[in-house]
């Protein structure tokens, strides 16, 4: 069924425009993704942990994913007329799948030979393993996360694909149906329900922020670990590398406890994002001075509040500081929309130069790998970070970055780039094309 693209009267305009400009090739974003993949990896490794609001670069991965997947599949809508879901949904397969398929089988080889010949202690610190496997490989991590958060963590970091592939499974039919429908009431129905979710989340956040809990009130497992929960790799390094903020031992298996660590995951910034693409495909090119100096001024904001939460939000207690549900933390998640629009139409201002340099365009296109092997890299590498001290603890975590690096270029020189050709062969997206 193809998608209504024709003019219509003013008065029946629609809020999701098809018919603005091609989103293109976007430099900036790869050079976005390769910085800030490569802090997650050094924060995680205990180098930049007095960055303690670091926690806000997963957002702005959520952001830009949203409003890239949102972008492209309203391009694709104006190439052919239409979505198609199969040729979505494999690309996704072939882009996502072998990579995270390959380090869950290493990881289960792992844990059976721990289970078989380790230590009786260690065989029951990892008893639970198989929990970290099912959530892999079902991307249901952040939810089997949320009801066990005192079984799971040794893969915790794996709690950003799961929520990213919930967006891919629910997003792409909703928008499909909006489209096909093509009116302003359907458009004004998503949009509004796309709202509510994201008032929902932040509402949430902010309420149930007594559930966290600070180290000197004697925190039982810390659950948060740049975001993702986690107990049993919370008892090996989880605390250590991330700080103090630790759930209150009442609320670990309470319903609270839950809807908290839920919405801490953030999902509704991938929903922002997405948002943010219908308003950047809205903008007329060349982009109107009034609406470029708009952008321009809440894009430089939101750089600073990003600058600003990576420096002073931390795990703690409720408060304006605190990480996830703090007044700081919240409002810089909205100004990461912006942020994102004004990288994408501005793409040569002076404080986005570093995301141009060819090394961080190079990190970018790996960004995937390196964050998903550095999760098994880190659980091998964090009790050796941990057993260290000082100017020595802050060389083997960079060590430890390093490898992550390249496990990572690996991965994508001999395991995602022959699937990426595949995808590209056999699925080729219309938006893709000239």
């Amino acid at each position: 069924m193809p998608v209504k693209t024709s003019s219509r009267p003013a008065a029946q305009r629609r809020l999701i425009n098809v018919d603005g400009p091609k989103l293109g090739y976007v430099p900036n974003f790869d050079g976005m993704r390769g910085i800030f993949v490569l802090q997650v990896v050094l924060f995680h490794a205990k180098v930049t942990t007095f960055l303690t609001g670091s926690p806000i670069l997963i957002d702005l991965f959520f952001v830009l994913s949203g409003f890239l997947i949102t972008y492209l599949l309203l391009d694709e809508c104006k190439k052919s007329g239409d979505i198609s879901l199969r040729r979505f949904y494999m690309r996704r397969v072939l882009r996502l799948f072998p990579a995270m398929y390959l380090m869950v089988g290493i990881f289960t080889v792992l844990m059976v030979t721990i289970q078989l010949f380790g230590p009786p202690e260690v065989r029951d610190l990892l008893s639970n393993w198989w929990l970290e496997v099912v959530g892999a490989v079902t991307y249901t991590y952040f939810i089997l996360a949320a009801f066990f958060p005192t079984s799971m963590g040794l893969l915790g970091l794996l709690w950003t694909l799961s929520v990213e592939e919930f967006f891919y499974l629910l997003w792409p039919p909703s928008i499909r149906r909006v489209l096909r429908r093509g009116t302003l009431r359907s458009d004004v129905i998503v949009i509004g329900i796309s709202l509510a979710f994201i008032a929902l989340m932040f509402f949430l956040r902010s309420h149930f922020q007594f559930v966290v809990g600070s180290a000197a009130e004697g925190a039982a497992k810390y659950a948060d670990v740049l975001g993702g929960t986690g107990s049993t790799m919370g008892r090996v390094a989880g605390t250590e590398i991330a700080g103090g903020a630790r759930e209150l031992p009442q609320y670990a298996s309470s319903w609270q406890g839950v809807v908290y660590r839920l919405a801490s995951m953030r999902p509704d910034m991938i929903v922002w994002g997405s948002l943010m693409a219908f308003v950047a495909k809205s903008i007329p090119r060349p982009v109107p001075d009034r609406i470029r100096r708009w952008t321009t001024f809440l894009g430089v904001c939101g750089w600073g509040f990003l600058i600003a939460t990576s420096l002073f939000a931390a795990p703690g207690p409720p408060g304006p500081l605190a990480l996830f549900g703090g007044l700081l933390y919240q409002f810089s998640l909205l100004m990461l929309g912006p942020v994102v629009i004004d990288a994408y139409l501005r793409q040569d201002t002076f404080y986005t130069w570093p995301f141009r340099l060819a090394p961080s365009k190079w990190l970018g296109e790996r960004s995937y790998g390196i964050y998903l092997w550095h999760a098994l890299v880190l659980l091998v590498g964090a009790p050796v970070i941990l057993a260290a001290s000082g100017a020595m603890q802050k060389v083997l975590g960079v060590v430890v970055t390093v490898i992550a690096v390249g496990v990572g270029a690996l991965s994508f020189r001999y395991i995602e780039l022959r699937f990426l050709k595949l995808k590209d062969r056999k699925f080729a997206s219309p938006a893709a094309s000239k």
